[in-house]
């Protein structure tokens, strides 16, 4: 057992605070159990059976499906609303809790992680539609094709086009040389 804090005296007594891996609560991350809501719903993710309850840093991240906003990211329990598609939407929730120590501050060796599936059923007025276009995603395309296009064009260079822009790159260069 390491000492981390030194030993005081207060009123008399010598007092020791000890803080060591067999002193501390393991954390343990418990997500909730997995589920399925519909389109539009909000979810509540709720980490409040983790362990020890009163001494844990909590953070909610996606680590599969859309990108969403929670209420807040670094509470025991959050909410974030239900994306509306014409499919069905699956995410996967992580719950990070990190043990704080007798100063609060957080333990990363003493972390744990947990889990959840959420499954969002398709909005029954979207399914089989198409989405909207993206005009943006559009023209992107079209560039894209040009530039392939050109691409295929510049490849054709035959190595005496080469040379002449080699030597026109050195006239360059001797011009500068020169001050002209």
């Amino acid at each position: 057992m390491s000492v981390t804090k030194p030993a005081w005296i207060v009123g008399g007594l010598l007092c020791c605070v000890f803080a060591c891996a067999g002193c501390m609560d393991q954390a343990v991350a418990r997500a909730g159990p997995d589920r399925a809501v519909d389109a539009a719903a909000t979810v509540t993710l709720d980490g409040s059976q983790s362990t020890p309850a009163k001494q844990l840093n909590f953070l909610w991240e996606v680590v599969q499906g859309p990108e969403v906003t929670f209420s807040d990211a670094q509470a025991q329990a959050t909410t974030f609303a239900a994306p509306r598609q014409g499919t069905e939407t699956r995410f996967r929730m992580r719950l990070k809790v990190t043990y704080l120590d007798y100063a609060g501050r957080p333990v990363p060796s003493n972390s744990d992680t947990d889990d959840v599936i959420v499954r969002v059923r398709a909005d029954p007025d979207l399914i089989g539609q198409e989405p909207p276009p993206d005009d943006n995603a559009n023209a992107n395309n079209a560039d894209n094709a040009n530039v392939a296009d050109n691409a295929n064009e510049n490849t054709d260079t035959t190595t005496s086009g080469l040379n002449d822009n080699t030597a026109t790159n050195a006239n360059v260069a001797d011009a500068a040389t020169n001050g002209l």
